[in-house]
C-alpha cells in the first residue's frame, strides 16, 4: 500500500510536536503544499526539508516538500577529485578559486539567480522548475540573510560569457543545499566542466566555512563517485540542526 501524500503548513512546521512525529515517521517523506510564500519555503528548508514542484489537475502546482528517508552528505576531507578534473586544475592556485589558470574560465557564486534558472529549465526537460517555483527563487535571490541564502553556481567562459554549468542551491545556517543544476553538452571543449564546477563548488564551500554540503537524495553514484556519505534521516538531522543554527 502506498503512503498518501499529507498537506502540510506553516502551523505544522511551528509545532515541535508535530515536526518531532514528522522526522520519526521514516515512512513518510512526501508533503504537499499550495502555499508558496518566501517565508515557508525557508521554514521547510530549516527544518531539513528539500522542496520540489508539481504539475496537479486541482491547483495547476503543488509545493512538494519532502523530509528525505537518506541524504547524501560531503564533509571536505572525503571529496575524491577524479583524474579528469585534476587535469584542468592542476597547477592552479587554489586559493584564488575563481579563475582557473590556463583556461578560458571563471566560477562564481551570485545572488543573480536568472540565468542558471532559465539553463536549468533548458537541460532538463520536463522539469520540476513550474512557474511559481521559479517565481519563487526569484523571490528568494533578493531576500538574502544568515538564515536563508539562495544562490546559483556559474562556470563561465569568459571569452564568450557563455554559461557552461552551474547549478542552484542554497545556505541555511553554516550549510549548504543542492538544488539542481546543468552543464552545457553543446562543445566537445567542455567535456567534464560540470564535474569542474561542483569540485570548484566544493572548494568555495570549505573557504567559506560551511560545516558541509547536503546533496540531497543519494541515488545518483556521482555524489557517492565525489565522496559523500548516506547518511539516514535521523543521522543526517543530528548533523543538520546545530548546524543550521
Amino acid at each position: 500500500m502506498e503512503t498518501p501524500i499529507f498537506r502540510i503548513t506553516a502551523k505544522d512546521l511551528a509545532q515541535p510536536l508535530w515536526l518531532e512525529k514528522a522526522e520519526a515517521d521514516t515512512a513518510r517523506t512526501l508533503y504537499w503544499s499550495d502555499d508558496w510564500s518566501a517565508e515557508f519555503y525557508v521554514a521547510l528548508a530549516r527544518a531539513g526539508f528539500i522542496s520540489t514542484a508539481i504539475e496537479y489537475s486541482g491547483p495547476p502546482f503543488l509545493l512538494l516538500p519532502e523530509l528525505q528517508d537518506s541524504y547524501a552528505v560531503l564533509d571536505w576531507d572525503r571529496l575524491h577529485v577524479d583524474r579528469s578534473v585534476r587535469s584542468l586544475i592542476s597547477g592552479t592556485d587554489l586559493n584564488a578559486r575563481s579563475l582557473i589558470s590556463g583556461t578560458d574560465l571563471k566560477f562564481s557564486l551570485t545572488s543573480e539567480v536568472g540565468p542558471v534558472l532559465e539553463a536549468i529549465s533548458a537541460f532538463h526537460v520536463p522539469s520540476w522548475l513550474h512557474p511559481p517555483y521559479l517565481e519563487l527563487m526569484l523571490t528568494l535571490s533578493k531576500l538574502q540573510s544568515e538564515d536563508f541564502r539562495l544562490v546559483a553556481t556559474e562556470l563561465r567562459e569568459t571569452s564568450t560569457t557563455q554559461l557552461v554549468a552551474g547549478e542552484l542551491g542554497y545556505f541555511c545556517g553554516a550549510t549548504y543545499t543542492s538544488l539542481t543544476g546543468f552543464f552545457n553538452r553543446t562543445e566537445r571543449r567542455w567535456n567534464n566542466f560540470g564535474k569542474l564546477q561542483m569540485v570548484l563548488l566544493a572548494y568555495r564551500l570549505q573557504d567559506l566555512g560551511v560545516a558541509f554540503w547536503n546533496l540531497g537524495h543519494p541515488y545518483m553514484p556521482y555524489k557517492v563517485k565525489m565522496g559523500a556519505r548516506i547518511l539516514s534521516r535521523a543521522e543526517f538531522l543530528n548533523r543538520w540542526k546545530p548546524a543550521v543554527g
